[in-house]
């Protein structure tokens, strides 16, 4: 290329670059060095990625789908009975209905170690035959321990989230391993989240990535279903919704059934598939173990945490109660007021009409 004198002999796209102000090259700069760590965090040979994660949970679930999916889908098949029940408007329906919902949220607490049970032995013991009373069997089991953390955990993010957002994301993300940890470990209360700490120490950023690639993916199908759903039911000519007795806007019968499938789908098919991608990251963080440290200050934030989430709900209460408290006050007070002023307008009357006399 020939230079004449006085130009430069950088190409338009690196004259562009050269004519940046500095602020902007920086900012770039930062931006690459960002995606650069991002991708590393992801792709770190430590962990394995999403992709492969969600395969082998793929491979786990067909290996032995009949007994995953039934285990997964009986308390869906209970808690949807149960609502058909609720909509009959009819008082002793109703109080069937709630009793099957009852049954169904009973059915789902067990219902989440009988499956990690069954997705660790499929790993463990290739070619184990596993049988839904069993795998149920051993879900009532550890009812009351899964119980138990479940409400420490629900109580902990209650309360981290009093603190906005960012915690409750930290918390979660460290803690997230910890059904694990309680099922598969033998980890109970307190321990089955420090023990899902442990793993997660130092790694945090890398298992939130994959967890966030994860749910993405599964969010997507999600809409994908919810679509074909509505695609189904515009070719069929049919509504989700119609206008009640009351007027307001309710599901119809159709939109029932087809909100009903669709729970069904993600509950015997998603939510086992979901489970077994989250093992084989347990599993991964397992065969990368860190060296032993100190877990007293996460635990000493779990207990914060829960004080927090435990006084949350205490406070709310007592709030709503003086509030409603001071509402019939001042409502009784307006009332007091409007009968003394109609007092005095009679007595005011009867003054004039005894005038007038």
């Amino acid at each position: 290329m020939i230079v004449r004198k006085g130009e430069s002999s950088l190409s338009p796209e690196h004259r562009v670059q050269e004519n940046l102000p500095l602020g902007s090259k920086i900012g770039i700069a930062h931006a690459l060095a960002g995606f650069c760590v991002l991708w590393d965090n992801i792709a770190m040979n430590t962990l394995e990625g999403p992709i492969v994660l969600l395969g082998k949970g793929w491979t786990l679930f067909k290996s032995n789908w009949k007994v995953i999916v039934s285990i997964a889908v009986l308390p869906t098949i209970v808690n949807v009975i149960g609502s058909f029940f609720n909509t009959t408007g009819n008082m002793s329906f109703s109080f069937i209905g709630g009793l099957i919902s009852i049954c169904g949220a009973i059915l789902s607490i067990a219902m989440m170690p009988a499956i990690v049970n069954t997705i660790h032995r499929i790993n463990a013991e290739p070619g184990v035959i596993l049988s839904i009373k069993n795998q149920y069997a051993f879900g009532f089991k550890m009812f009351w321990s899964v119980l138990f953390v479940d409400i420490i955990v629900v109580l902990v993010y209650l309360g981290s989230t009093v603190l906005l957002i960012i915690p409750v994301i930290i918390v979660g993300g460290y803690a997230s391993m910890y059904i694990y940890t309680l099922v598969i470990d033998g980890k109970k209360g307190f321990s089955a989240l420090t023990e899902s700490y442990a793993l997660i120490k130092d790694r945090w950023l890398q298992v939130f990535l994959r967890l966030l690639c994860i749910g993405v993916i599964f969010i997507i199908i999600y809409f994908i279903l919810l679509g074909v759903a509505h695609l189904v039911s515009l070719l069929l000519g049919a509504s989700w919704f119609e206008i009640s007795e009351t007027g307001r806007m309710v599901y119809s019968l159709h939109g029932r059934v087809m909100t009903s499938l669709i729970s069904l789908i993600i509950s015997s098919v998603l939510t086992p598939l979901a489970l077994a991608t989250m093992y084989n990251l347990y599993i991964s963080l397992k065969s990368n173990p860190r060296i032993e440290f100190s877990i007293q200050s996460f635990k000493k934030w779990l207990v914060v945490f829960l004080c927090i989430g435990i006084m949350t709900p205490i406070v709310g209460l007592i709030s709503s109660i003086v509030l409603s408290s001071l509402k019939y006050a001042r409502e009784k007070a307006l009332l007091v007021q409007q009968v003394e002023n109609q007092s005095s307008y009679q007595q005011e009357a009867q003054q004039i009409i005894n005038i007038n006399k």
